[in-house]
């Protein structure tokens, strides 16, 4: 997959979308095994249409091979 980054362009749907944020891997504490929370790779995208959303990285990987998103 080409890696996602900080202004990559989208088009989701019809809709033209930037990457304004990626989110890494991590968890609440260094400990693994007290964290509360895990998290995976997720994506902050702003649409041309003044949305947004946030998208996981395996959700966003699923889209990218059925062809609802494409990267510009």
């Amino acid at each position: 997959m080409t890696e996602v980054k900080q202004g990559t362009l989208i088009v989701d749907n019809g809709k033209v979308g930037i990457v304004i944020n990626v989110y890494k891997i991590g968890s609440t504490s260094t400990n693994e095994e007290n964290a509360i929370i895990h998290w995976e790779e997720s994506y902050h995208i702003f649409y041309s249409d003044g949305t947004f959303c946030y998208l996981s990285k395996s959700g966003f990987t699923i889209l990218l091979s059925t062809g609802d998103i494409k990267i510009l």
